[in-house]
């Protein structure tokens, strides 16, 4: 065996002890788990067996078992990117609507108590309409408004 295969197997080993650690203590789910463990018990398997890549790697039409190796390593990564920018996304879009819900029910619950805010100062040091300043008509339309946008976007979506 060269001192590469040793090298590999340990860090190997060290990563799956790790991953029943992580498994034990809760803090990823069994599907996580079987698919690390899978992926890892793979890498472990061919670099034990390097031998078993050449006749894989040429059924799949690839000159050596090396570059059929470094060819699944580009696409697991590249799939792995995939999902983890996807799930960001989703955590954004997510924290987006509870922000966006969150505001909306903070000002609803100002209206509702009849909170009035001092009118605000613009950057030319005019003076814009607050609610203690607005007519009958202006708070009634606001309100509206008010009530529309939170119906589109209840504090549970």
């Amino acid at each position: 065996m060269l001192p590469m295969q040793v090298f590999l197997i340990l860090i190997i080993c060290a990563i799956l002890a790790r991953l029943v650690l992580r498994l034990r203590g809760g803090r990823i789910s069994r599907g996580q788990f079987a698919v690390w463990f899978a992926l890892w018990a793979g890498s472990l398997v061919l670099t034990v067996f390097q031998d078993y890549t050449g006749p894989l790697a040429h059924a799949m039409g690839i000159g050596r078992g090396v570059d059929f190796v470094m060819y699944l390593s580009f696409v697991l990564v590249f799939y792995f990117l995939l999902r983890i920018s996807l799930a960001l996304e989703r955590l954004n879009r997510d924290i987006t609507r509870l922000v966006r819900a969150h505001a909306l029910e903070d000002v609803a619950g100002d209206v509702a108590a009849g909170v009035m805010r001092p009118p605000l100062e613009g950057p030319s040091g005019s003076r814009h309409a607050g609610p203690a300043e607005e007519t009958q008509e202006d708070r009634g339309r606001r309100e509206k408004d008010l009530a529309e946008a939170v119906g589109r976007y209840p504090a549970g979506a």
